[in-house]
Formats: C-alpha cells, sequence, structure tokens
C-alpha cells in the first residue's frame, strides 16, 4: 500500500515538473491568433465580408470561425466554418460556404452589428471583435428592417364588363418612424390571376394574368391616396372562378411592404349553372370513392349517415358547405344549421361544424381545396357583391405563396 502511495506521489511530481519546464511553456506560449482584420465590399448586390488573421498554431491544430449578429430586427442566422486546417489565415462569408449562397442563410445588413471570432476548435486560443455597419444604407446596399411600417395598400375590385375590371386602391399616411428616416414610397405593384377556388392557400389552382409596377408621384405622406385604374383582360371573365388581385407597395430601397389580396367571385347565371351540372352529371365523377370519405369524416364527422345515401347527396351536403363558409367570413349562421339539420345532424355535429368553421388552415382548407371547379360553381349564383377582401398578414399562408 505505501508503495502504491509512493508512485501515486512521485507521478504528481513529475507533471508538475513538465508542465512548469521552460520548453513546456515555451511550447505553448508560441501559438497565438493575432491581427484579426474585417473588410466588407459589394458583390452582384450583396454585402460579403472578408476575413483576414496571423496564427501560429501546433501541428494538428483546426480553426473555427464564427459570426453572430447583433441587434434588434437583425438576421438571426450566424456565418460559421468549422475544422479550417490551423494554417488557414483568411475567408470570405458568404462567398466561400456554399451552402450559405445556395439557402442565403448569411447575409450582412446595414444598421446591425456582428461578433466575430476566430478560434481553435478546443476554444483555448481564440481571438474577437465586434463589427458594426452604421446607418440603413452601405457601398449602396440599404437594410429592409422597416419593412413591417411600410404602408399596406387597401386593394379593392369590381367587375366591368365580360372582360374588364376596375380595380383602385388606397395608400394610407406614412409612420412617423419611416418619415424620421426619410422612407420613400417608389411604386405600387398590382398583380392579377385567376383561380379556381379562394382556398388558394390550400391547393387551389391559379393562374397569372397580369402584373405591373405603377410609379407613385407622392408630394406629401401625411395623407391616404387613392388611385383608380381600368384592366382591358385578353380573355373574356370565366363564370364560376376568382379573380385574385394582390397589392404592395416598394420604396426607393427596393423594400417591398407586407401584401394585401382581394379576392372577387364571378357571377354564376342559372343557364350555365345548368348546363354544368348537366355536362357534369354524363361524366365520371371526379372524385374516388376514398376521398368522399375522407371529406365526410372531416365535414360530417358526427352526422347520421343512413341521411347520405348517395353520392350525390354527399357531394351536395359538401358543396352547400364550402359556399356557406365561403361568403359568410368562415362562420356557420343559425340559418344554414337549420338547412343541414334536414340532413339528420345532431347538436355534437352541428358544434363540430362551428368548430371546422373556425379553423380554415386545417379543416376547411383541406375540404373545399379538393372541391372540383365545376362542382364547386354548380348549385349556387355568386355575385361580385359577394367578393371579400382578405389581409395576407392575418392568414396562415404556405411558403410557395409568401
Amino acid at each position: 500500500m505505501t508503495y502504491k502511495r509512493a508512485g501515486v506521489v512521485w507521478f504528481l511530481i513529475m507533471c508538475y515538473i513538465k508542465l512548469s519546464s521552460p520548453a513546456y511553456t515555451k511550447k505553448n506560449s508560441t501559438e497565438s491568433i493575432d491581427d484579426l482584420v474585417t473588410t466588407l465590399f459589394k458583390e452582384d448586390g450583396s454585402l460579403l465580408l472578408n476575413l483576414k488573421w496571423r496564427a501560429r498554431l501546433n501541428p494538428g491544430t483546426n480553426l473555427d470561425v464564427i459570426i453572430n449578429p447583433r441587434g434588434e430586427g437583425c438576421s438571426n442566422k450566424p456565418c460559421s466554418e468549422y475544422g479550417l486546417p490551423g494554417n488557414t489565415t483568411e475567408i470570405t462569408f458568404p462567398k466561400d460556404v456554399g451552402q450559405f449562397i445556395e439557402y442565403g442563410q448569411c447575409t450582412f445588413e446595414p444598421g446591425c452589428s456582428y461578433f466575430v471570432k476566430v478560434t481553435t476548435e478546443k476554444r483555448h486560443i481564440q481571438r474577437n471583435l465586434t463589427m458594426t455597419l452604421p446607418g440603413d444604407c452601405y457601398l449602396g446596399i440599404c437594410s429592409c428592417r422597416h419593412f413591417k411600417d411600410l404602408p399596406i395598400p387597401d386593394v379593392s375590385a369590381g367587375i366591368l364588363d365580360s372582360n374588364s375590371l376596375n380595380i383602385s386602391w388606397t395608400i394610407p399616411p406614412l409612420k412617423s418612424k419611416l418619415l424620421e428616416r426619410n422612407v420613400t414610397l417608389n411604386s405600387v405593384f398590382i398583380s392579377i390571376s385567376q383561380g379556381n377556388t379562394q382556398l388558394l392557400t390550400w391547393g387551389g389552382k391559379q393562374s397569372s394574368i397580369y402584373s405591373h409596377f405603377y410609379p407613385l408621384n407622392l408630394t406629401t405622406y401625411n395623407h391616404s391616396t387613392t388611385s383608380k385604374h381600368h384592366f382591358n383582360l385578353s380573355t373574356k371573365l370565366v363564370p364560376g372562378s376568382y379573380y385574385i388581385i394582390r397589392a404592395h407597395i416598394v420604396d426607393v430601397r427596393g423594400c417591398r411592404s407586407r401584401e394585401s389580396i382581394f379576392t372577387l367571385p364571378v357571377r354564376v347565371t342559372k343557364n350555365e349553372s345548368r348546363q354544368s351540372t348537366e355536362s357534369t352529371s354524363s361524366k365520371n365523377s371526379p372524385f374516388h370513392d376514398w376521398k368522399v370519405t375522407e371529406l365526410l369524416e372531416i365535414v360530417l364527422r358526427q352526422v347520421d349517415m343512413s341521411a347520405v345515401s348517395t353520392f350525390a347527396v354527399a357531394m351536395q351536403i359538401i358543396q352547400d358547405f364550402c359556399l356557406h363558409i365561403l361568403l359568410n367570413g368562415n362562420r356557420i349562421t343559425k340559418a344554414f344549421s337549420v338547412q343541414l339539420g334536414n340532413r339528420t345532424l345532431n347538436v355534437e355535429t352541428q358544434h363540430h361544424l362551428e368548430y371546422v368553421a373556425h379553423k380554415p388552415a386545417l379543416d376547411v382548407g383541406l375540404l373545399c381545396s379538393l372541391m372540383p371547379p365545376e362542382n364547386n360553381s354548380a348549385h349556387t349564383d355568386i355575385t361580385q357583391d359577394d367578393s371579400r377582401k382578405m389581409d395576407v398578414t392575418h392568414l396562415p399562408m404556405s411558403p410557395m405563396i409568401r
């Protein structure tokens, strides 16, 4: 036992001697990272950052370079590169890091600060600095952090004749914080698309018809301004379809506001409705049985299925439901509940329908996006008075729509 203790003591003494020896101290003191320098430059309309440094590291030591943004409203996606060879003395972000170019995750914005760190993998040696890009613009590249404060145009539309639309938009006054930053509006962007259903965000189809930037010649920003334009379309308006008008503001820096959307349904006449019904009944159903079952489970989960004895009855219930919530602000009215009551709806079912109607991003979207366009308009007269305005900022949009 005595020999073991003596051995442990001897080992500790030798470790202390080695660590405190001049040779060991000199070896570690030669490792360093010095003279870290940052250079910002412009290339292809973007700001790039070049980093240079001097490093004296032991063989086999690797480097990590990490850049974290600082400041409110600045991008929270860091630039980073790990496992660089120890003899590396320069790197450019995001140019030298392909993944950031591809996904656009690594950016430098005027008005933001960035904490730059070059360190060894074990973090025992590092060099840090903080870099700040002054103002709202730098080297001709401007920040768009103020986009949420840009005015959102209030757009509306009406049908003039069989191939013409009247579209008007109102631009509200600028917020004082934008005036203080000398933000100037440049144009309003208007686009028109045709869709087969109002619920485009959940799978409806649409096709672009028209888009244009309209210059804004505003001499003052302390009151709202309204413009109206007449649009002649190259084709006639399609009965039973919807025309989607989108609008957003662009300022002189190229920053765009949030979007507003106006949806304009086109009236279906009784003759067109009858023709559509006859042509639809002469063809095979556009739905497979499993889709009908799926829809019924979503909307009529608690219904007495004896009331849904045929495919036609099932489809009619679904059509009525879709069109009702579409034209009544996603709400179930008492009259409609009574109408559905004729199909043996119980109290639980009515509660379920009310829940579905107030969750359009979940059940209603799936339900009505699966409806075929010819059936969606076959049994109801839709007039332009039924048009509804939607603000995209309050609508749960999918990435590809945004």
